[in-house]
């Protein structure tokens, strides 16, 4: 999943149920990668479905996935501009790994908190809460938490008018998900889509290069929604 290679990465979990219990650990285990790999490749109704199914198996709310299901259940809701249900499982998300002082697990809800502050126009807090979770990222040292706090804070600078401090952090965070790191192929192609989008309007050289990696790894792997971003024309967006 994390290398987008999602028609391996069904196999593999429709073996694992095969394989398991039925045991109320492994559904939610099951739920989680899964719907991630249907979100990345665009299907965010049935992510969602998915992951619900997950929450419910896990009604004590014990479980370590939880937290990250959480958010990525936020960022189904995000990439569907649905802001209310987005806060709310990252706000649930960060609670939960506040509660079990998971310091490094944070960065991924406030990354994404920053996002929806940023597409809400709420442009101070969006501030705060990426800058918080680009350094609590670091310090876990996940590029892709490290990825979605730098793209924040890309979208944040365009939003607020300043496009050459926003191609920075756009281009950081195309650094910082190269595979190499062996992070979240997605979040890489998330960078380069709208580091592309913004570097073209910049009139940026780099904007071909971006375009055509981000191009052809999302046609490669399937990720549908990115590929239509990148087949429109280029602009920056939230």
């Amino acid at each position: 999943m994390l290398r987008g290679i999602y028609p391996r990465a069904d196999r593999r979990l429709a073996e694992a149920e095969a394989l398991g219990s039925g045991e109320a650990g492994e559904v939610v285990e099951v739920a989680a990668i899964r719907g991630v790999s249907l979100l990345d490749r665009g299907d965010i109704d049935a992510a969602i479905a998915v992951f619900r199914h997950g929450f419910n198996a896990d009604p004590g709310q014990e479980h370590g996935f939880l937290p990250i299901m959480l958010t990525h259940a936020g960022r189904a809701s995000l990439l569907a501009r649905d802001f209310s249900a987005a806060r709310g499982h990252l706000d649930q998300a960060l609670q939960i790994a506040q509660t079990r002082s998971w310091a490094g697990v944070t960065a991924a809800p406030l990354a994404l908190l920053g996002h929806v502050a940023v597409a809400t126009g709420d442009l101070v807090t969006a501030r705060d809460l990426l800058e918080e979770a680009l350094a609590r990222a670091c310090q876990a040292a996940d590029p892709c938490w490290e990825t979605w706090a730098a793209h924040g804070l890309g979208l944040h600078a365009a939003t607020a008018g300043d496009l050459s401090a926003a191609l920075q952090y756009l281009a950081d965070a195309v650094t910082r998900s190269r595979p190499a790191r062996g992070g979240h192929l997605w979040s890489h192609v998330w960078a380069l889509t709208d580091a592309a989008r913004l570097g073209r309007r910049l009139d940026d050289p780099r904007h071909v290069a971006w375009q055509d990696e981000a191009l052809a790894t999302a046609q490669r792997c399937g990720m549908r929604a990115l590929t239509s971003r990148l087949l429109q024309v280029p602009a920056i967006t939230n």
